[in-house]
């Protein structure tokens, strides 16, 4: 598989191209323990053969799955990508004939400017993200003037109440019990923050003394001496970690030998090796330990044409890297869709990510959504743009209305 063209205007120009495709042969190749003789293979073995072949079809699936979605990225530099193009271009229009409205001296009440005002602003979270670089000065300089306008309404309405908003009853109410043995029935409703917080602490010193604190004493707790499970955790981890750089690297240092083209004096065979030492390095800096026995195999042992030769100790460590190596690329299948380039197109995919984007639905709407801004922008550019805005400014309220009345679940998470 290759990589599809980058296409220069899309935001993911510049990024590094994908991973190159494994190839079918590469895939197939036989880095296996066979059975020699009448002797059955024992359990590690047997557990080394299963984690070749769990990478290999593990390569296979993310191979696939990069397949999937660089075509997902064509279609959507071919046909979503340029609709997308349009509504912001459309939006940005619209921004600046309602801006027109917005400005003139007269024809707005307070209300309807305050609304019309948000109603832009509200434009902006469309518009910004897709302009880059040095940007769109007329926008910016619209921007800078309803931002300014926000902030000079909400300075009026705090000197409007002295400063203070609306109670809250939320404020008054915390369902946290506080720390332990802290009696909340001497707090009153009149009480500062700084004077609860003196309160608090004063409780503190009363029941636990003047070095406690009132938010409790794990800060002032020392580290726990590790557990027998968690030291042996450790232990293991460590050895793993030591052995995983003295098995990878004493197999690049065997190979190395072997392949460095320098040492080679047929033309043919010091290409070749090229090829292979390139291979080496990147699979020797990657921790690829697969790669690394797949050549260590062919090149070091090729007499032997099978991994018997392994001791058990030596297979028991192989084991653990293959499968700490398994468990990345699972993850890596898994992930594929969280790639840089993939950016573009993850607004529009499931939301697990388990599926490329159903393209048809997406470009009927996004083509109702453009149509929808371009007859809103012939209505504001018409005749009759003080009924469009009107209606645009009455049904931006509904929606602000409806969307105040729904439950907010944020503290719930």
């Amino acid at each position: 598989m290759c990589a599809l063209p980058r296409q220069t205007d899309l935001p993911l120009d510049g990024l590094p191209p994908g991973p190159d495709s494994i190839s079918a042969a590469a895939a197939s190749r036989a880095l296996r323990i066979v059975v020699v003789g009448a002797a059955p293979l024992g359990k590690t073995q047997q557990k080394f053969n299963k984690l070749v072949a769990r990478i290999e079809n593990l390569r296979v699936e993310r191979t696939r799955a990069l397949a999937r979605w660089d075509a997902a990225l064509g279609a959507y530099a071919r046909t979503i990508h340029p609709l997308e193009t349009r509504i912001h271009d459309l939006r940005r229009d619209l921004a600046f004939e309602l801006a027109k409205l917005w400005r003139a001296p007269k024809g707005l009440g307070k209300r309807q400017r305050s609304l019309l005002r948000d109603l832009l602003l509200l434009q902006f979270e469309y518009l910004q993200p897709r302009e880059t670089g040095s940007g769109d000065a007329g926008l910016r300089t619209l921007y800078d003037e309803l931002r300014e306008d926000a902030r000079a309404e909400e300075k009026a309405d705090e000197e409007k109440h002295g400063g203070f908003g609306p109670p809250d009853e939320a404020d008054d109410v915390d369902d946290d019990d506080g720390p332990a043995g802290f009696d909340r029935s001497k707090l009153r409703p009149d009480m500062s923050p700084e004077e609860i917080l003196a309160e608090m602490a004063r409780q503190a010193f009363e029941n636990g003394g003047a070095g406690a604190s009132p938010f409790g004493s794990e800060g002032n707790s020392r580290p726990h001496k590790p557990t027998a499970s968690q030291a042996r955790k450790q232990k293991r981890e460590a050895e793993l970690e030591e052995a995983r750089k003295r098995g990878v690297a004493t197999i690049y240092k065997q190979l190395a030998k072997v392949l460095h083209p320098d040492l080679e004096q047929d033309p043919g065979r010091r290409q070749e090796k090229e090829r292979l030492m390139q291979e080496l390095t990147a699979a020797y800096r990657a921790g690829d330990l697969h790669t690394l026995l797949r050549l260590e195999l062919e090149f070091i042992h090729r007499e032997q044409g099978d991994l018997n030769h392994l001791g058990e100790e030596k297979l028991k460590i192989y084991c653990e890297l293959l499968a700490e190596q398994a468990d990345e690329l699972e993850r890596g299948v898994a992930g594929v869709a969280m790639e840089p380039r993939y950016g573009a197109i993850r607004q529009y995919a499931h939301p697990f990510y388990t599926r490329t984007p159903d393209w048809a639905g997406i470009e009927a709407d996004l083509a109702d959504q453009g149509g929808s801004l371009a007859r809103s922008l012939a209505a504001l550019r018409g005749p009759g743009a003080r009924a469009e805005l009107r209606d645009a400014l009455k049904t931006f309220a509904d929606q602000r209305r409806r969307a105040a009345r729904r439950p907010d679940f944020q503290g719930f998470f």
